[in-house]
């Protein structure tokens, strides 16, 4: 299959897991697919070189996917408690985390097969919100313009 992006052409594999499904292996960017997750279709992104995901990374997806539900109040309650900080104290609209609608998981270095970026969607919200996992813990939140 050929892919093309503007006048270049980019070569797009499968790629199959048996958990997360087929992925599109996409060169300089990695691996892309879509899961469903407590109803909704979630982007997953494995980054990589052009070559396939590593069994860590793979492994992460499926955990935070298999785990969700649970990991979820625990991102709701992370968010929450960095809003009330100095950081966030001029920040206007801030939205209510527990309106937050997961978009996106994202998986983008190989060589840090752990350090995630969970991107979320926010109803009359123009920001892109994410927060920044590793280990298994949720350790920065931001938004994207």
């Amino acid at each position: 299959m050929l892919w093309m992006a503007g006048n270049t052409h980019q070569q797009i594999e499968e790629f199959r897991d048996p958990r997360l499904g087929v992925l599109q292996l996409r060169r300089e960017l990695g691996c892309v697919g879509t899961v469903v997750i407590e109803g909704s279709r979630v982007e997953v992104i494995l980054g990589s070189d052009g070559e396939a995901p590593s069994e860590v990374a793979l492994q992460t997806i499926v955990e935070l996917i298999d785990s969700w539900s649970g990991f979820r109040q625990e991102i709701i309650g992370f968010a929450k408690s960095q809003f009330d900080t100095d950081d966030w104290h001029d920040e206007v609209d801030l939205p209510d985390p527990e309106s937050w609608a997961l978009m996106s998981i994202q998986v983008l270095w190989r060589d840090d097969p752990q350090f995630a970026m969970l991107y979320f969607t926010v109803d009359n919200d123009e920001r892109s919100w994410f927060v920044t996992v590793r280990e298994w813990r949720p350790v920065e939140v931001s938004y994207d313009h």
